[in-house]
């Protein structure tokens, strides 16, 4: 299979390279006010990723473009990105680009939705935060980011300990994309992180609600898609530097990147630091061993084809992550980042490619990636064996292959393929995590868009599943993950155990989803979808301790299937922005650790078990832009959400009411001072009264936020600048998906950071 998709791209690259150039765009690029050229606007072909700046004069030309329909975006810091649709011809074609200075963002184009199309055409519902957000905001991690979006959590013990939680499912119930690849890295525990960051990256796009028709299994909760950063603009070089100090763990993270496009050929590297030390809490009591490092490497190359565009990229990380057990001594010495007990000794290679061929009115698509992630668990570094509890690898391929096209004007249809070969394997170490297997996965689908007027686009598809599962018989490995006291070894009864499993797994889902537009300014959005989710290798074979408990697979579980129908409004005017929505998700056979009320070496043995669940919930968002004072920003946004079984008990890690009110002042120029801005946000937690089975209730509570920044152009070379303060009245709080709260350990307290971000 790896060897029929690799030729079957090389020889559409083959077929696309002996294409002949056709056509060529040039044009201007001006203010709309005034009529004056604009210098430095990005002028980018979304289906090529190649892209070019305008002049001195505001000119600017994108050279052999193939005869098909693209999506050419024009932006600009501090002016609206306009987006128009346009299909090249022989010969060349001339445009003039006007350019409204931006309030309030209405609608950008979003990728992960099938279509690249607005969100405003899209039935699927598609949040997202870009780069110049991710610069303003001073979040130490990826998923603190997702957290400021409505209905978006984090279950976490630490900054690299970490896991998103959308609509109140986490884990494999949500599927984590790099650039649009799956990531395979141990996810199906909440101790086990998402190896990926933030740097070198343009934007983070989140679905909401079920995605399984787009992405196959685990996409039941929803899809984070973290999409790499654009390459320099054609026959150009640039580079970037970005560092961020936070008092509270006395940590950094900091990056370098460079990148060049010539006229066939792009590039790109960039390098990562992070270390932060055990963190505090608002009574200033560290946290031990919340420590963690960080170093990684990401590269890419490209070649811009005379019909499209092929992509080859490498991403290495290096991760020392701290785990916070119990019998860990909070006075342990803080004066290193790296962890040297009881941690988590991370490698993970991320290979992928990603190739776009343009022909006539049909766009090919082929994406392939192979990821290989180490992961040792270190007990203590002078122990025997060098400490190591556990020693694993796992080794994931993936392909996807799919065609768009137009079908009629009104009808545009994507067809596609995909799947994955995954290996589990176990090196000489003490126990096991999870036994040698082997998975693949197989799935075709078909989705279309029908836009029978400009007020109304509808959109649906079918989808096929196929995974089989395949564990030979072997010995059944302890898993140890945070004993009751460390040092802790397995049992002769559970080293003598064997286990052997074939299962296969096969499902037909579909969605259908409308979008119409009561006016200019107003659109209701309506979605009813089915997903569908394998149970991973742990919910079927994990045996023994973990976080303090003895955790039990259960081998005949059957696949999660479930029905989520949302309707949502969306109002957009100048100064003015709401956005109100309303979801329900049935669960069948949905899978979660529940008590069995037995001991096993006096630690509670928990079972993987299934039940129907409810889950349904509302979010809101309001953006208000004062008329009578232009420099005044104010944001609202809340998330609701109730959980249940079908015997009425709560399901677990189950977030409270959430809202964040924002007061932001933001200037486009201060005297010599580029944009400028302040903020003043309150995050607001309600009670959480409603705990699962083997949870407690959680207080609520409420943190102030306050940030300032500033930006400054010299030359070609453009900085900014910002300090930001969480949690500015140190309050000692704990969250309910704080994963520590069972250990008695609170969230982080004050927390000040200062960074600086320098394009060249």
């Amino acid at each position: 299979m790896k060897t029929s998709t690799l030729s079957v791209l090389v020889m559409l690259i083959i077929l696309s390279i002996t294409q002949t150039t056709i056509a060529q765009i040039s044009g201007t690029v001006k203010e709309a006010q005034d009529g004056t050229t604009i210098v430095g606007a990005n002028i980018f072909v979304m289906e090529l990723e190649r892209g070019t700046i305008s002049n001195a004069k505001g000119f600017f030309e994108l050279l052999d473009l193939p005869q098909s329909d693209l999506t050419i975006q024009v932006s600009f810091i501090g002016y609206q990105t306009q987006y128009f649709k346009w299909k090249a011809s022989s010969g060349e074609t001339q445009l003039e680009i006007n350019l409204n200075q931006e309030v309030i963002r209405h609608e950008e184009i979003v990728v992960s939705a099938g279509f690249s199309d607005t969100q405003h055409k899209n039935a699927i519902t598609v949040d997202f935060i870009d780069r110049e957000n991710m610069v303003s905001m001073a979040a130490p991690s990826v998923n603190q980011l997702l957290a400021d979006l409505p209905g978006v959590d984090v279950a976490s013990s630490s900054g690299a300990v970490s896991q998103p939680v959308i609509r109140g499912l986490s884990g494999t119930n949500i599927l984590v994309l790099n650039n649009g690849i799956r990531l395979e890295n141990y996810q199906f525990s909440r101790n086990h992180p998402f190896i990926i960051d933030e740097f070198g990256v343009e934007r983070i796009e989140v679905i909401k609600g079920p995605a399984s028709l787009l992405y196959g299994s685990d996409a039941v909760g929803g899809v984070i898609n973290v999409i790499k950063e654009l390459p320099a603009p054609n026959n150009s070089m640039n580079a970037d530097f970005s560092s961020r100090y936070y008092s509270n763990t006395n940590g950094s993270n900091t990056t370098l990147g460079v990148r060049q496009s010539g006229k066939t050929f792009q590039w790109g590297l960039r390098g990562i630091i992070r270390a932060h030390h055990d963190y505090k809490d608002g009574n200033n009591n560290t946290v031990p061993n919340s420590r963690y490092t960080n170093k990684a490497f990401k590269t890419f190359a490209g070649l811009n084809l005379k019909k499209g565009s092929t992509k080859l990229y490498y991403d290495y990380s290096k991760d020392d992550i701290g785990m916070t057990v119990e019998g860990l001594s909070n006075s342990m010495p803080n004066d290193h980042a790296r962890p040297n007990i009881w941690y988590q000794d991370l490698n993970n290679h991320f290979i992928a490619s990603k190739t776009t061929l343009l022909f006539g009115d049909v766009k090919l698509d082929g994406n392939l990636g192979y990821q290989i992630n180490q992961r040792k668990e270190i007990e203590a570094p002078d122990a025997e064996d060098d400490g190591v509890a556990i020693n694993s690898e796992l080794r994931t391929f993936t392909y996807e292959l799919k065609a768009q096209r137009p079908i009629t004007d009104e009808i545009k249809s994507i067809v596609g393929i995909q799947g994955m070969h995954r290996n589990n394997s176990n090196n000489e170490a003490e126990g096991k995590i999870l036994p040698d297997a082997d998975l693949m996965d197989f799935s075709a689908f078909m989705f279309l868009q029908y836009s029978p007027s400009e007020d109304l686009n509808l959109q649906g598809g079918v989808r096929y599943d196929y995974r089989q599962l395949d564990v030979p018989h072997q010995e059944r490995g302890a898993h140890e993950h945070g004993p009751t006291i460390p040092g802790d070894h397995f049992t002769e009864e559970e080293e003598e155990e064997h286990i052997e499993l074939y299962r296969t797994f096969n499902n037909i889902s579909g969605s259908l989803g409308a979008t119409y537009h009561l006016s200019h300014s107003t659109l209701l959005r309506a979605n009813v979808a089915s997903a569908f989710r394998a149970p991973n290798l742990a919910e079927l074979t994990q045996a023994g301790f973990h976080a303090g408990r003895h955790e039990e697979g259960n081998p005949d579980l059957e696949a999660q299937r479930s029905v989520e129908g949302d309707i949502s409004v969306h109002s957009h005017y100048d100064l003015f922005t709401f956005d109100l929505s309303a979801y329900y998700n049935r669960i069948n056979n949905y899978i979660f650790l529940a008590p069995t009320g037995e001991f096993e070496d006096g630690s509670p043995v928990y079972e993987y078990d299934q039940a129907l669940a409810n889950l349904y919930g509302a979010e809101m968002g309001l953006h208000l832009h004062p008329k009578s004072a232009e420099w005044l920003h104010l944001k609202a946004t809340g998330a609701w959400i109730n959980a249940k079984q079908e015997n009425g008990a709560y399901l677990p890690f189950i977030p409270p009411f959430r809202g964040k009110v924002e007061l932001m002042g933001e200037k486009d120029k201060i005297g010599a001072l580029g944009k400028s801005f302040i903020r003043f946000d309150v995050e607001m937690s309600a009670d959480q009264n409603n705990p699962a089975e083997f949870e407690t209730r959680t207080a609520g509570y409420y943190l102030l936020n306050a940030s300032i920044g500033s930006s400054l152009r010299l030359s070609n070379t453009h900085m900014n600048f910002s300090l930001a303060v969480n949690n500015l009245l140190n309050r000692q709080y704990v969250d309910h998906l704080n994963m520590l709260k069972p250990l008695g350990y609170y969230n982080m307290g004050r927390n000040v950071s200062i960074g600086l971000n320098i394009n060249f």
